[in-house]
């Protein structure tokens, strides 16, 4: 309810206007995804935006207590076996059953998350030593190993662990989770039940630093090209719109680099502002350039990582590129990801305020893999959400990935919002997109 004063030429209240608006399908929306945002919705168990949040926490008392924090990698082999010889319902109840023995053997201030498929972690707080986090594990292996009958088919899991120490193996939950899955696919080829990491098991850091200095070197000397995905209008079929992704083939193998690799090195040394910025000026130029030879006028997407975000000169940087290249500033989108606004809401609230007042379209990417609060969500100037490609993958076969997909449209909608769904692959994809009123698509289904 919203009650307005209307006033008389002297400035009296005369009487009130109050208008009712009924939210209720918006706020079970809302209460939906702030469940999917924190859990899984196939075993209720948190998800890895809550086991960060824990883990947050955690750490700062172990560091000051001088404590440990086991983090355990989980993975259950042959489970697509069972998937595609049972069916999928059958592997349901094995991925419950395996959540609710986790869930039983570990201590109550422990934390079981799954991640999605058949990834499983456990932090363990404060377990005492090495030996007596071994001691835990090991009978939560034996218990999640024990056989079990599920639709009258008799199942044999087959779980391994990887095991990370805090602060021994990293102080993040990143690089501690990323090491118990080195360990855990250690243990998986070794044929073992577990596998506590060591340095030798990868030579990670050396192959970073190679990368970094190799993509350094491609950027001084203009190596790198933008590749342009078009974006569709559902209802039209018109290209509305372009993605610009970076790409880069490697100056000594000439193999192409996947952006999953070089980005994340970008961002950690620091790269990332100087591809950044190339990236946009490229790709105004191109667009202009699209322009001039009398196609249609379209908007092209350019990411914004959340290194880029930080950066105290960032608006006045855009606006300079958007000058130099005489690119009208409608025609330009910018993607920023759920986490990386998540990082400092407040923060990020100023930039996009700003950058909107530019006049640019403005678009959260990922949307649904993070752990946004929906309050700070419709503060954000933008324009546009975009369906995780993880979630699109499984839209015809992951009730959990149909459930956020459809949420998240409904919920754009109420606010305004035009939804893009990218990773659209196969006509079954399309078909569930369209029937639920997605706005524009993107992915290899179309180019």
């Amino acid at each position: 309810l919203s009650v307005s004063p209307v006033r008389d030429d002297h400035g009296e209240i005369r009487h009130f206007i109050g208008i009712l608006n009924d939210v209720s399908e918006r706020r079970r929306i809302e209460e939906r995804l702030n469940f999917l945002s924190s859990y899984d919705e196939l075993t209720h168990l948190p998800n890895r935006g809550l086991l960060d949040k824990r883990f947050a926490v955690a750490s700062v008392d172990a560091l000051n207590n001088g404590t440990l924090i086991g983090i355990v990698a989980l993975g259950i082999s042959r489970f697509k076996h069972i998937n595609d010889s049972l069916g999928r319902d059958v592997g349901d109840e094995l991925l419950r059953e395996i959540s609710r023995r986790l869930s039983q053997s570990v201590r109550s201030h422990d934390t079981v998350s799954r991640h999605g498929g058949t990834e499983f972690a456990l932090m363990i707080v404060d377990p005492g030593q090495i030996d007596d986090l071994l001691q835990m594990v090991m009978p939560v292996l034996e218990t999640v190993n024990l056989p079990l009958v599920i639709k009258s088919e008799k199942l044999q899991p087959v779980v391994s662990a990887g095991i990370s120490l805090m602060p021994r193996d990293g102080e993040t939950m990143e690089v501690l989770l990323r090491k118990a899955t080195i360990a855990l696919h250690h243990a998986e080829r070794q044929g073992v039940s577990y596998c506590m990491y060591t340095e030798a098991m990868d030579q990670e850091a050396q192959e970073r630093l190679s990368l970094e200095n190799a993509l350094r070197g491609s950027l001084e000397r203009g190596e790198l090209e933008l590749h342009y995905q078009p974006k569709v209008e559902l209802v039209t079929g018109r290209i509305v719109g372009a993605e610009a992704l970076a790409r880069w083939r490697h100056p000594a193998t000439g193999e192409p680099v996947p952006p999953g690799r070089f980005i994340p090195i970008a961002e950690e040394s620091g790269l990332i502002q100087h591809l950044g910025a190339w990236a946009l000026r490229q790709a105004c130029l191109q667009n202009k350039a699209w322009a001039d030879a009398g196609l249609p006028q379209i908007v092209v997407a350019v990411n914004l990582s959340a290194a880029q975000l930080r950066q105290p000169d960032l608006v006045e940087g855009i606006t300079e590129v958007l000058a130099q290249t005489g690119t009208d500033p409608s025609w330009v989108e910018i993607e920023l990801t759920e986490s990386a606004l998540m990082e400092d809401p407040d923060q990020a609230n100023v930039v996009l305020t700003r950058l909107k007042s530019l006049g640019m379209r403005l678009s959260i990417d990922d949307f649904g893999t993070g752990y946004s609060s929906l309050s700070y969500l419709s503060q954000f100037p933008v324009d546009v959400l975009k369906i995780d490609g993880s979630f699109v993958r499984g839209v015809t076969s992951d009730a959990s990935a149909e459930a956020i997909s459809t949420s998240v449209i409904a919920l754009a909608h109420q606010m305004g919002l035009r939804v893009i769904a990218e990773g659209v692959e196969t006509e079954e994809q399309l078909a569930f997109l369209n029937r639920h009123a997605c706005d524009e698509i993107h992915g290899y289904y179309f180019s």
